[in-house]
């Protein structure tokens, strides 16, 4: 227990400084690409970064059910190197397999019709986006090797350089100037820088659990069984994924489809100060999926409880503060730093800081269920989600505005996906 204490500390600490890093890239960037970019291109930014991110259900959930295997078998040589060279090279394929799929959907879909905008030829630029970011699929594995023998702490360090090269680089294109396509090559591109230079690290560093002589060595098979069994629970969360996708991310071209891209920055803009509080959770939550699938493994029900209730309490009381905060200072703010004119009325802050806050709790609940393998449950709360929400989002908007769309969205999320969690979790401890 001392020495898993001592994991989610130090991992914690060195997550927390990345997040400060991306924190202040986010505090200090966003305002100046709204003032460069204007309203409509930052909204239209804004959803690329949401499509993009759409894909990262194109491992099929390998990665994931990688991490799980290497949890359970991570003292096992042959099956440890073995599992994550056919993961690595099974991914390779798919990659390829993936962009060029994608590539032709790209060509054929009416991007700019889809957005509602002519301010600028949309389609380069997504394909621009999904280039780097299917690019970056199979070295991205290196994160959840580290993760299962819990040294999250050197991804966190690889991750603040990516932060910092990102802040960098869009600092340098506002200054210049530059082109659109610019700015989208300088978000995605240092994802692979990073993961890059991070799996050279560790393979210097710890060549027995992961290295590239491995990956080329005959005396390491591809091993079709173990593929397989690491497919079946990818699978799971492929579809887990999938479903959450439906339910959530598209949010942003729902509403471009109903309005415009000048709603989806309204959303945005509503979103960024709640999401500031949401950086330092998820620095909780995929620190404590490693933990959790240790403590299980040696049937630490006690340390389990204890963890899950402190993070709960931590995350409500950290999200009343914000909206607090916003209540007395939400235009303030947003006029100061963002320097964007818009008085969203005291309803907007509560609604929207209560489904970040509902949904920051339940990434410390998804951590445990991750762990423990609660998938097929999760893919059906997460499909009844999808079905119903999207549904609910599109009838609240049309009543209500976009009040009525981030209410409704909250209340199906609540009632199909948070308290069906809690409860589960309840029962099993």
């Amino acid at each position: 227990m001392k020495s898993r204490n001592y994991f989610v500390l130090k991992s914690f600490s060195a997550s927390f400084l990345a997040r400060v890093i991306g924190l202040l890239t986010l505090i200090f960037i966003t305002p100046l690409l709204l003032k460069y970019f204007g309203k409509e291109k930052f909204g239209i930014w804004s959803i690329i970064i949401g499509i993009v991110s759409y894909l990262s259900f194109a491992d099929l959930g390998l990665s994931n059910g990688l991490l799980n295997y290497l949890i359970k078998n991570k003292e096992d040589k042959k099956k440890r190197q073995e599992s994550i060279k056919s993961t690595f090279i099974f991914l390779s394929v798919i990659s390829l397999i993936i962009f060029g799929v994608l590539s032709v959907f790209i060509v054929f879909v009416d991007w700019n019709q889809l957005l509602n905008t002519d301010i600028l030829e949309v389609s380069p630029i997504v394909f621009i986006a999904t280039f780097f970011f299917v690019l970056n699929i199979p070295f991205s594995i290196i994160q959840k090797v580290q993760f299962a023998f819990l040294n999250n702490y050197i991804f966190h360090f690889w991750e603040l350089f990516q932060k910092l090269i990102t802040f960098i680089a869009l600092f340098i294109l506002v200054k210049i100037k530059a082109d659109f396509k610019w700015f989208v090559v300088a978000f995605f591109a240092p994802y692979i820088v990073s993961n890059l230079l991070n799996i050279v690290f560790y393979s210097l560093s710890w060549p027995e659990r992961f290295s590239f002589k491995m990956m080329f060595s005959k005396n390491v098979s591809f091993a079709f069984k173990i593929l397989k069994n690491i497919f079946f629970t990818g699978s799971q969360f492929l579809l887990m994924n999938i479903a959450y996708l439906f339910g959530r991310s598209f949010d942003k071209i729902i509403l471009a489809s109903l309005s415009s891209p000048l709603e989806v920055t309204n959303y945005e803009v509503l979103l960024k100060p709640f999401e500031l509080s949401n950086v330092f959770i998820m620095m909780l939550s995929t620190t404590l999926w490693p933990a959790f699938g240790d403590a299980i493994e040696k049937k630490d029900k006690i340390w389990i409880f204890s963890v899950l209730k402190k993070s709960l309490i931590i995350v409500g009381l950290s999200f009343f503060v914000v909206i607090g905060s916003m209540l007395l200072f939400g235009n303030e703010i947003l006029l100061i730093w963002l320097k964007f004119e818009n008085n969203f009325n005291k309803i907007s802050f509560i609604i929207v800081g209560l489904l970040m806050m509902v949904l920051s709790m339940f990434n410390v609940l998804s951590s445990y269920l991750n762990a423990a393998n609660y998938l097929k449950f999760q893919i059906i709360i997460f499909s009844a989600y999808a079905i119903i929400s999207i549904g609910a989002k599109i009838l609240g908007y049309k009543i209500f505005g976009l009040n009525g769309f981030i209410f409704f969205n909250l209340i199906v999320f609540l009632f199909l996906v948070f308290l069906p969690s809690l409860i589960k979790i309840k029962k099993d401890l």
